[in-house]
């Protein structure tokens, strides 16, 4: 199958519907209906037509394309790129390329909560452009953390160190998709920011939460990131987002947690360091709170992976 890795050592044989691309080039349309298709632009200038319409290239920008849209450079224009090449089943083993084919009387809420991820590649909103194939800009920072996590589904998909590999590269596939929901909702006039009044203020605190959960954080290393002070930084974020700074940062470490667990079979320890946590006993009792089930009774209850 074309855009697919196929297991070696591991799970000999198996297609693992998924491919990354880091010399693009002139392979831009590769995966046309057979694969949704996430374009990571890091430099460029010109101009690029999309299913005939033609946009002046942003950069660093991501290019969601689901798997009827032809990308094409104008002449003398240039960009400097990576993709990820994706069959939306890897997100949700009910989910097809095109919606329709979805039995969507079978889904179940947590099916529903899972086709957000796909949002950005179908849904599509008019604009004074005519037509706009969500184009959502990114800051420098999170344009380095994306490459960074196409690399390392690169690595796993070419080295495929272990048994694990297909969930790990779906686990990444899974930040990816986070990572851009919140500049891909900003974008969008129509959809309420998640931050209030205070969301430009904000919203390198939220960005900087968003990529860097993994990592250890404290108020006093924001404090001085930001040039704030721990109260004024508190008050501001309990007021926009309802919620205190650490309580949110587990809200986005407990909904990566869960899908993980939900959609792949990682061990529960590397789920947990793969969130920022490192202490199996805070890791259960935070995950309770944020679910009411444990993470083994979580994934018994919701993983359909064959265990």
């Amino acid at each position: 199958m074309p855009l697919s890795a196929i297991g070696i050592l591991h799970h000999s044989g198996y297609a693992h519907p998924m491919w990354v691309r880091t010399d693009n080039n002139d392979h831009f349309n590769q995966g046309l209906r057979e694969r949704y298709h996430l374009l990571l632009v890091l430099e460029g200038a010109g101009i690029v037509e999309i299913d005939g319409t033609s946009f002046p290239i942003l950069s660093p920008a991501f290019y969601c394309l689901n798997e009827s849209e032809s990308f094409r450079l104008h002449p003398d224009c240039y960009i400097t790129s990576k993709s990820i090449y994706f069959h939306p089943n890897l997100i949700n083993d009910r989910f097809m390329l095109e919606p329709s084919q979805e039995n969507v009387a079978e889904f179940t809420v947590r099916d529903i909560q899972d086709q957000w991820y796909l949002d950005p590649f179908r849904k599509r909103q008019v604009t004074e452009y005519r037509y706009n194939p969500n184009i959502v800009p990114i800051d420098p920072s999170m344009a380095k953390h994306a490459e960074y996590l196409l690399d390392e589904t690169k690595r796993h998909l070419t080295e495929q160190p272990d048994a694990q590999w297909p969930c790990r590269t779906r686990s990444i596939l899974m930040e990816l998709l986070t990572l851009l929901r919140r500049p891909y909702s900003d974008a969008l006039p129509q959809i309420q920011p998640i931050l209030g009044t205070a969301s430009e203020t904000l919203q390198p605190v939220v960005q900087y939460l968003h990529i860097h959960y993994k990592d250890k954080i404290k108020i006093e290393d924001l404090t001085k990131l930001f040039h704030t002070n721990k109260t004024t930084l508190n008050q501001h974020f309990k007021l926009s987002t309802g919620m205190s700074i650490m309580a949110y940062l587990n809200s986005i470490r407990m909904q990566m947690a869960g899908y993980m667990l939900r959609n792949t079979l990682l061990p529960s320890d590397e789920v947990m360091n793969r969130v920022g946590l490192r202490d199996n006993a805070h890791f259960i009792r935070t995950f309770r709170k944020h679910s009411g089930l444990s993470p083994a009774e979580f994934r018994n209850l919701y993983c359909r992976m064959p265990q």
